[in-house]
């Protein structure tokens, strides 16, 4: 089934996330602001829902493994939206930590615009010693 092939790969992506934090040093957000609120909001959240809902999760596969579907149901109604906040705040903290070209290509172009129609015309730093 593709619950248990999900519940696999899942526990496979567990394990080489470990592995890749335990062998690379850490990144430190460089970004200042309110976007800086915004990462930290959103990696403290995705830990600690990803810690608080992995026996639920269990809990809930193990109730529909056994047949127990009623209680596996009345659990699923509340892990499966925490749980998809969990797997969507993940890669979203990942594309913040790294500076994804993309995203700073976008920012790029919608400050350049906006200074461009205020008339003025200056350089766009991104960062401390970087500039566009």
């Amino acid at each position: 089934k593709a619950i248990n092939l999900a519940l696999v790969l899942s526990c496979i992506f567990l394990v080489s996330y470990v592995f890749y934090h335990i062998t690379t040093p850490e990144r430190k957000f460089c970004h200042e602001g309110v976007i800086r609120i915004i990462y930290f909001f959103l990696l403290i959240s995705h830990i600690v829902l990803a810690a608080v809902i992995l026996p639920f999760i269990l809990f809930t596969y193990t109730r529909a493994f056994t047949g127990q579907y009623e209680r596996h149901k009345k659990l699923a109604r509340y892990v499966m939206p925490l749980w998809m906040y969990v797997c969507a705040s993940g890669p979203l903290c990942y594309l913040m930590l790294h500076d994804c070209w993309i995203i700073r290509c976008f920012c790029f172009i919608f400050i350049r615009r906006k200074l461009l129609s205020w008339g003025k015309k200056s350089e766009v730093v991104f960062h401390r010693n970087e500039k566009w």
